[in-house]
């Protein structure tokens, strides 16, 4: 009764909000403020905290509206950037109308996209309102934290230590990372070569995966306690991904025993993700 109740009350305000959304990037209202991506973001959230509650074609349904609706955002603010680039490059012309050489070449690169090499903490992820995006050569550490979910995005050559997360992870363009920890809900969109060391209670989901492990948080959780469902598999003769072997649960107990004292150094990082990836 519970989820159905979630699942109404969703149903109830979520399209209207998407609506709401979409009007305003087609319009092009609010695109030099933060207002609609954040609107965005709380959208995305909001269905990944209602995600259990939902029947997995909504699910998907929403999810993929809401990817559409960042694209298109993202098109238009890069449209909205090239013609105030254009009119400050006009502004430079001197007498012999050449324009000015190596001025507002380049649009300014996003914070998120520097993020590399670096200790992510709950601080970084709160800030981002429970967003990680474009992240290279990390490690996440968020094993004293208790999120209501996480979104992870364009993330590679990352360790990532999930802690207890409350509600859903949806990770979406990954490559090569490891996730250690406990979530309600894991579902992997575009990951590939990553491999999953989870405590959860619900099915894993993969879209369009390729070289995924996945085992339980511990070498002691018997396989038959996996649950994954692969939305290609039924299109293959061969799976998208593979139990995790006995020896990548040696590696990684190695580097989480490091991780007690703090962090391992980079190579250290870039080794365990070589021998388990």
């Amino acid at each position: 009764m519970a989820n159905a109740a979630v699942a109404a009350a969703f149903f109830a305000t979520f399209p209207t909000e998407l609506a709401v959304l979409r009007r305003q990037i087609q319009e092009g209202n609010k695109l030099h403020s933060d207002g609609t991506v954040r609107a965005l973001t709380d959208a995305r959230l909001r269905l990944q905290a209602a995600a259990p509650s939902l029947p997995s074609h909504d699910l998907q349904m929403y999810e993929e509206q809401l990817q559409s609706l960042q694209q298109e955002l993202a098109s238009k603010k890069q449209e909205a950037r090239g013609r105030f680039q254009f009119r400050r490059e006009r502004g430079n012309v001197t007498g012999s109308s050449k324009p000015a050489v190596g001025v507002y070449q380049h649009d300014p690169v996003d914070a998120q996209a520097c993020r590399s090499h670096e200790t992510l903490t709950e601080q970084d992820v709160t800030t981002m309102k429970g967003t990680l995006s474009h992240i290279e050569a990390c490690v996440v550490d968020l094993r004293n934290t208790q999120l209501p979910s996480l979104y992870l995005n364009h993330v590679s050559n990352t360790i990532i230590l999930l802690g207890d997360i409350q509600g859903s992870v949806f990770f979406q363009h990954g490559s090569r990372c490891i996730l250690y920890g406990c979530v309600r809900q894991m579902r992997l969109v575009d990951v590939s070569n990553t491999a999953l060391f989870l405590e959860t209670s619900s099915t894993i989901t993969l879209e369009t995966c390729t070289a995924i492990q996945i085992g339980g948080r511990d070498a002691f959780t018997p396989k038959s306690n996996l649950s994954v469902q692969d939305f290609q598999a039924a299109f293959q003769e061969v799976g998208n991904w593979t139990p995790a072997s006995v020896d990548a649960y040696s590696r990684l107990n190695e580097w989480l025993a490091l991780a007690r004292e703090s962090i391992p150094t980079d190579s250290c990082n870039d080794q365990l993700l070589a021998t388990i990836l």
